[in-house]
């Protein structure tokens, strides 16, 4: 009889032991759920944070990107413009009948005048291109149209050129600067993303 009654109490610990070990478990996978589902959570929300300072980094470089490339726009234009200008300048200083007896400092005429300021405003124009741009091949192109303008200017005032003509002693200013402004203009619509070619010239 002793050992009958031992054996149901050891049957009935038994079964208390189990309910208390299932609860003990249900509770240890109920708090590893919850501990890896907050894991889960965190590394989510650091994830989607990172993936938003990441969008907003390319977005700030884009508009950064853009702003430059709008300032460059303009000032390659106003360059290109100014080159221009300048061999217009230079074609009314040699047709310039008084052009004779002007001194450099002291310019006689008011087409000379005109030609130093615009050599003047080409030469800004061209600091600040070396600040915006960031080819290397606008830079360089940039400095062959300046080099061309003061090769035009120092035969326009009666000076010795350093360097030739590229279509030829004959040419004129006007079709000389725009031969040097082709490869600036190609450089900077490179330097743009503008897709196709260049167009050529046409004959005036």
């Amino acid at each position: 009889m002793t050992s009958l009654l031992l054996a149901k109490a050891t049957l009935t610990i038994s079964k208390d032991s189990a309910v208390v070990y299932a609860a003990f478990i249900t509770g240890a996978v109920g708090i590893t759920a919850a501990v890896t589902t907050g894991i889960f959570a965190v590394r989510n929300e650091k994830s989607r944070q990172r993936h938003a300072d990441m969008t907003k980094t390319l977005e700030l470089a884009e508009a950064r990107t853009a702003a430059r490339h709008t300032v460059l726009r303009l000032t390659a234009a106003d360059f290109a413009t100014t080159a221009v200008d300048l061999a217009e300048h230079v074609s009314a200083v040699t047709r310039d009948p008084n052009r004779q007896g002007w001194r450099r400092r002291r310019p006689s005429s008011d087409a000379v005048s005109r030609l130093w300021t615009a050599n003047g405003n080409l030469r800004k124009q061209y600091q600040a291109l070396l600040l915006i741009s960031e080819s290397p091949d606008v830079q360089k192109n940039a400095r062959r149209v300046l080099r061309a303008a003061w090769n035009e200017r120092q035969q326009a005032l009666g000076k010795s050129r350093k360097h030739e003509r590229l279509l030829g002693s004959d040419a004129a200013p006007i079709k000389e600067m725009r031969a040097n402004l082709r490869p600036f203009v190609a450089a900077v619509r490179s330097e743009l993303g503008v897709e196709g070619e260049l167009a050529p010239d046409l004959e005036d």
